[in-house]
Order: structure tokens, then C-alpha cells, then sequence
């Protein structure tokens, strides 16, 4: 029998988050328990439990985790005195897209309704809301930079949101197929389904190429 690594406190909790979240992007929640994050960590089955009371707190404690590490790469980027307003959204968006493409179980976690409807606790939504609450200080900056008076800037933020949110559960899910010059068509107008999740550089760099695409088209008067 292989004797259990040691961890120290700390480390081991953010051990068992990392590994709990690599669980949740490979096979899905309801294979995320607290006995298989044990093993595969390689502790005792109690060792989780000191840090997490249960796999509703370990839950949170991952989806309170992706709010904090989206929340500090937006600061960063809205603290970048060398780009514009515009620059900087583009790279929040590309920031929301990255992140779900490399933590999709997180990222699945953090706006599905096992969260929504069973797990929010305060701590989470002042996270979640201080993410948001960055993100909403670009999308006042662009309004003001150009000029955009038509709408509420939180309603603006939300159009932009859907878009950025939008293509991420599809590259995430594999519903587009990246071919030729990133050119990205649904998978099921191609006679072979190719596996895209596992090309991360691609997936980035369409997202990219596409994040680029629709701010030149809207703010150029096409939409």
C-alpha cells in the first residue's frame, strides 16, 4: 500500500482545490467527491474534511477561487496605463475566455445553477461581485471614451457580456470547429468532429482573433 504524501496545512488545501477543479474540468461534478479527491491526491479520506466540511463547502471554495483570480487580472489590465478603454476590454473579454478554456469545470461551476440554486453564500457573491463590479469599470470607461449615450452602461455591459460568455461555453463545449486561418463553424457543418478542447493555443488565439473582430464591426457603425 502506498504510503499517503505529507502536505503541509496550507498547501494541502490548495492542493485539493487545484486537483478538485482538475476533476471537475475532465469528468464533471457528479464524479467529484470528497473520497475521489482523496485518493487522487493521495491522503487519508478524513484529510479533506479539515479543510472543507463537505463537498458544498469545497464547491464553494473553488467557485469563490475563479471570482478572485478573474477579479486580480482585471485590476491588472484596468490598471494598465499603456492601453486604451477599448484595449482593455478586449483584453478583460479575452481574460473571461482564457480562463474557461482552461478551468471549464470551474468556469461550469462558477454560473451554473448547482451554485445558483443550492450553494451562494455571501462571501461568494461579494466575490462574484467584485469580478463583476471590474468589469463594469471598463465598460464605463469605453462608454465614456466614445462617446456612447444611448444606454445605461450596465445594459451595455450586459450585451457584451453575452457575447464574451456566449463564445466561451461554445469552445468549451466543442460546439465550434477551428479550421484553416482560425475560422470557426459550428461542428456540425463538418463531416468530422474534430477535438478542439485539447488545442488550447488555437482555442485562445480564435478567441482573439474574434473578440478583435466584433469590436472593430461594432464600433466601426456596421452593428
Amino acid at each position: 500500500m502506498d504510503t499517503p504524501i505529507k502536505y503541509q496545512f496550507g498547501d494541502l488545501r490548495l492542493r485539493l482545490l487545484k486537483t478538485a477543479s482538475e476533476i471537475l474540468s475532465e469528468k464533471g461534478l457528479k464524479k467529484l467527491t470528497m473520497r475521489s479527491l482523496s485518493n487522487k491526491v493521495g491522503v487519508s479520506r478524513t484529510a479533506p474534511y479539515r479543510h472543507f466540511e463537505n463537498k458544498d463547502a469545497l464547491l464553494l471554495a473553488i467557485a469563490e477561487k475563479g471570482f478572485n483570480e478573474l477579479t486580480i487580472r482585471y485590476k491588472k489590465i484596468n490598471c494598465d496605463k499603456s492601453l486604451d478603454s477599448l484595449s482593455k476590454l478586449q483584453n478583460i473579454a479575452l481574460a473571461y475566455i482564457e480562463f474557461a478554456i482552461i478551468n471549464p469545470g470551474p468556469f461550469r461551476l462558477m454560473f451554473g445553477q448547482e451554485i445558483i440554486q443550492h450553494q451562494r453564500s455571501e462571501k461568494l457573491c461579494s466575490d462574484a461581485r467584485a469580478t463583476f463590479n471590474e468589469y463594469l469599470i471598463a465598460v464605463k470607461a469605453l462608454q465614456d471614451e466614445k462617446n456612447i449615450t444611448t444606454v445605461d452602461y450596465s445594459v451595455l455591459a450586459n450585451y457584451f457580456w453575452t457575447i464574451v460568455h456566449g463564445l466561451a461555453i461554445l469552445l468549451i463545449d466543442g460546439q465550434v470547429q477551428i479550421i484553416g486561418e482560425n475560422c470557426g463553424l459550428p461542428t456540425l457543418l463538418n463531416d468530422e468532429k474534430a477535438n478542439i478542447r485539447g488545442d488550447i493555443q488555437s482555442m485562445i488565439a480564435f478567441s482573439k482573433q474574434t473578440i478583435m473582430s466584433f469590436w472593430d464591426v461594432k464600433f466601426n457603425g456596421i452593428l
